[in-house]
């Protein structure tokens, strides 16, 4: 993981931490896990998206689409997530 990539991966999971933070205070920190795993990426993707989105060209002229910046993050918020949910399965 690359410094320009790193930069990017941790502006989109502070929105992504922050809501799941909020619903693991509410619902329980498995919610707020689940959260973090499944539709917390998304909805940083988005939040990045609007509120930093000139950002993008930045990453364009370096070479680093959407896309693959998108997917790169998809994937790492999966592989952090993946040994737990497997904890978990094993648990119950």
């Amino acid at each position: 993981m690359n410094k320009i990539f790193r930069k990017y991966y941790l502006d989109v999971n502070i929105y992504n931490l922050a809501l799941s933070m909020v619903f693991g205070y509410f619902y329980g920190f498995l919610i707020g896990f689940l959260i973090f795993c499944t539709i917390g990426t998304w909805i940083g993707i988005l939040n990045f998206r609007f509120i930093k989105n000139q950002e993008y060209y930045m990453y364009q002229n370096l070479g680093i689409s959407k896309a693959k910046l998108i997917q790169k993050v998809c994937i790492i918020n999966f592989l952090i997530a993946l040994p737990f949910l497997i904890l978990l399965f094993f648990i119950k």
